[in-house]
């Protein structure tokens, strides 16, 4: 069974119809948060198309980091991007092209990723919730939460979340704290909440001293490898703080704490935050480059190959159960820094599924054709 989702039809009519200007098409990009697709530049509701790169389904393998974003080169800072691109308009290579899942939940028109997707790496599962990614030290500065402060996150690794513990004190009487952890979705476009959690911020310590207080989410959030993510908080009143790192000078050259993995979610060139985020991660397989090749064409039908190697080198053995296929694009929608995201143009269950044993190499292939 091939499946193609309606994310896939949806971007070939809007190929087709050539649109030069719209109102946005909005469609969910694999961390579940909604992206505009069908224009580019940003306006008071409408947007000319400008260039409008191809889609990549093919890329190098696992960590590999490919430059999905671009930048609108209108100013000089602009072509710096372009030369020196942020995080945002990056991806690891293994969120590009074909990928494979342990779920073998139903397919769906509306999937909008694997719903058990198997990370690339060699690492065993880490079943108990344990330290996932942190930024612990180096703190000399502080922030009132305010409506809503935090991390501008970039993940390493594929893990599930269940709880996040962040260095807070307080003055008065704040009430409760929430905690959200958010697609990362720049402006112009809608953040999807994935997870909330609380803590009473009157049982903080006052200044002079701050705790690593503990936020548990009620259900585990998987986050992605080298995609963003908000982790944002906000007190009910004056005043919770939070403990970050804070530059008293410009960096030198033109990097900036922006695009760093734990820049603070102000924006500002010269701040990171502390976090220390746990939970548990599934068993790794390594992703290979994924290749396109075989193109030939009988009239009236064309076709080519979708091709990616995957070989388990975790220890144990791996069952895969659903395949699909991951496509980057480019979203300058986002502004000026040109952030990149990806899409699910299909997913598939396996049936019998696939066993793959430690040391074993499982080749994965789609033969897309198209008849005129």
């Amino acid at each position: 069974m091939r499946s193609f989702t309606r994310n896939l039809m949806e971007l070939l009519y809007i190929a087709h119809a050539r649109i030069q200007s719209a109102a946005p098409r909005t469609v969910y990009d694999i961390t579940g948060g909604i992206r505009n697709i069908d224009v580019q530049s940003p306006s008071s509701g409408y947007g000319y198309r400008r260039l409008k790169p191809n889609l990549l389904a093919a890329s190098p393998g696992g960590k590999a980091q490919v430059v999905v974003g671009q930048a609108y080169q209108s100013t000089t800072a602009d072509a710096v991007f372009v030369m020196d691109p942020q995080v945002g308009m990056v991806m690891p290579g293994e969120l590009i092209g074909i990928q494979i899942g342990s779920s073998n939940a139903p397919v769906t028109p509306t999937d909008y990723r694997l719903a058990g997707r198997i990370p690339h790496g060699r690492r065993p599962p880490v079943s108990i919730p344990s330290r996932q990614d942190a930024s612990l030290t180096d703190d000399n500065d502080q922030q009132s939460l305010g409506n809503w402060y935090g991390t501008f996150y970039y993940p390493r690794h594929q893990f599930e979340v269940t709880s996040i513990k962040l260095p807070l004190y307080r003055s008065g009487s704040p009430g409760l704290v929430t905690l959200e952890v958010k697609t990362g979705i720049a402006a112009n476009e809608t953040y999807t909440v994935l997870g909330t959690a609380t803590t009473d911020g009157n049982t903080l310590p006052t200044s002079g001293t701050y705790e690593w207080r503990e936020f548990i989410l009620p259900g585990p959030v998987t986050l992605l490898p080298g995609v963003p993510y908000y982790i944002w908080c906000r007190q009910a009143a004056n005043y919770v703080y939070l403990r970050r790192h804070y530059l008293t000078s410009t960096p030198r050259g033109y990097f900036n704490l922006k695009r760093s993995r734990f820049g603070d979610t102000s924006g500002s060139d010269y701040v990171t935050t502390l976090i220390d985020l746990y939970g548990t991660s599934p068993r790794e397989i390594e992703y290979g480059g994924c290749d396109i090749s075989g193109l030939t064409a009988t009239n009236p039908t064309a076709e080519f190959e979708i091709r990616r190697l995957f070989t388990n080198r975790s220890g144990g053995e791996i069952t895969v159960r659903e395949c699909g296929i991951y496509v980057a694009f480019p979203d300058t929608f986002s502004g000026f820094t040109g952030a990149g995201g990806a899409l699910c143009i299909c997913r598939d269950v396996i049936d019998p599924e696939v066993v793959v044993e430690d040391g074993e190499v499982l080749a994965m292939t789609y033969t897309p054709q198209i008849t005129v």
